[in-house]
């Protein structure tokens, strides 16, 4: 008996379950397709009911919850938003409407901050910030060549 007390043990370790606190922001298309990806997802008839989420993967204000099934061990990665080349990510949108608005990193960290959101790093706030400076110098590029 000992032996498979340990056994049910490692188990329960192996399929350790991660608790998320706060919220995030999810494009839900995206989201819930990702989910429903998931669904039926092994011929053993394991399905997403079966999954458990392991770890978040935060990258500035978009995060990859990683699931595990207890059935089959499948790991997969949902995302809170797919990136595209065709739309702006969470990021880049969050980092543009703060400074937009007069804003920098201080700011959007207090904002954050009151809606129970993880913060972004300083260093991500201006990798996007570069970005998006370097957008609006092209724009205003553009504008003044087709103004001449």
């Amino acid at each position: 008996k000992k032996g498979s007390h340990q056994v049910e043990d490692e188990t329960r370790e192996k399929h350790k379950e991660m608790h998320i606190e706060g919220r995030r922001i999810i494009k839900m298309e995206d989201f819930i397709k990702q989910i429903k990806d998931l669904d039926k997802h092994s011929p053993c008839g394991c399905s997403f009911s079966d999954m458990i989420i392991i770890e978040e993967r935060r990258l500035g204000l978009r995060s990859g919850f990683i699931f595990k099934c207890k059935m089959c061990n499948l790991t997969e990665t949902v995302w809170s938003e797919i990136k595209t080349d065709t739309e702006i990510d969470v990021n880049t949108s969050a980092v543009s409407g703060t400074i937009a608005t007069g804003g920098g990193h201080a700011q959007l960290e207090e904002m954050l901050g009151a809606m129970n959101i993880p913060q972004m790093t300083d260093k991500t706030f201006r990798k996007y910030e570069h970005i998006v400076s370097k957008g609006w110098v092209a724009t205003a590029q553009n504008e003044m060549n087709e103004a001449a």
